[in-house]
């Protein structure tokens, strides 16, 4: 047993109350599995099967999901929210080992050439994830098939191209190439580490 100070309603005052040492272990050591079951719980896998386990496999997921959230978080990383982080784990997921070019049915054409104007000015080759910019994949430097070159969508550069990256189908200076695959969050922290 063990001696605690708990508020009385009824003398309005601090009273020493008696209660069992697992109690103030608990009370010591509590935070991360209360804080993991909360965060399961916003999320949760709702869905009945009449696989038991499969309910049991979801779970298990959810808790690795919320439980890489909170490192990363510790780690000092951008607080994302944890919709958000799941969502981002999705889309790394999703665009791990394949391409963004999407593949065309049907017979090809002879008159007309895959990459002609009207096509790239639709397509928005700024919009690659952060997931498949920063993924540490084979990036390479490949030539367009267009006629003519478009404005590299580095930040840092103003200059036209006629080169794009092969995995994120982006127009890119050979120069600006590392730059744009860089993640600068993570120099920084290997830096201040040092």
């Amino acid at each position: 047993m063990d001696k605690a100070k708990r508020f009385s309603h009824a003398t309005k005052s601090l009273v020493e109350i008696a209660r069992p040492n697992s109690v103030r272990i608990y009370n010591l050591h509590m935070g991360g599995v209360d804080l993991m079951d909360s965060l399961v719980a916003h999320y949760r896998h709702s869905q009945r099967n009449k696989r038991w386990y499969m309910r049991i496999f979801y779970h298990l997921m959810n808790v690795a999901v919320v439980n890489a959230c909170l490192l990363w978080r510790k780690d000092g990383r951008e607080t994302n929210d944890l919709l958000e982080f799941k969502s981002s784990i999705a889309s790394a997921l999703i665009y791990t080992g394949s391409s963004l070019i999407p593949k065309k049915k049907g017979r090809p054409s002879s008159s007309a050439s895959p990459c002609t104007e009207s096509t790239i000015k639709k397509r928005k080759l700024s919009n690659v994830s952060k997931e498949l910019r920063f993924d540490n994949g084979k990036h390479y430097p490949k030539k367009s098939e267009g006629k003519f070159a478009l404005k590299c969508k580095n930040e840092s550069c103003k200059s036209k191209t006629r080169y794009i990256c092969g995995r994120c189908n982006v127009n890119l200076c050979p120069e600006c190439f590392e730059e744009f695959h860089e993640n600068f969050f993570f120099l920084k922290c290997t830096l201040r580490c040092m």
